[in-house]
């Protein structure tokens, strides 16, 4: 498939999300990750598994983020 289907394919899918009100993945790494699949640099596979990557991370971080909130639980004295 060449780059300027690739990127037709991509500003498509992306405007029907958009249309739809659902939101459209914005993160700067994503967005390099998509521009690397369009120049033909990435395979669709190795793109799936950045977005991938991508939540896995921001789930780490809302679970780090939710244990710092907590309050610490004091021992229990006998």
């Amino acid at each position: 498939m060449s780059a300027d289907k690739r990127r037709a394919l991509f500003n498509s899918l992306r405007q029907k999300m958009i249309d739809a009100g659902l939101g459209f993945e914005s993160d700067p790494s994503f967005e390099n990750a998509v521009e690397q699949w369009i120049d033909g640099e990435l395979p669709i596979a190795e793109l799936r598994n950045e977005y991938l990557n991508l939540l896995v991370s921001r789930e780490d971080i809302r679970r780090l983020e939710q244990k710092a909130r907590r309050p610490l639980r004091s021992p229990k004295t006998p």
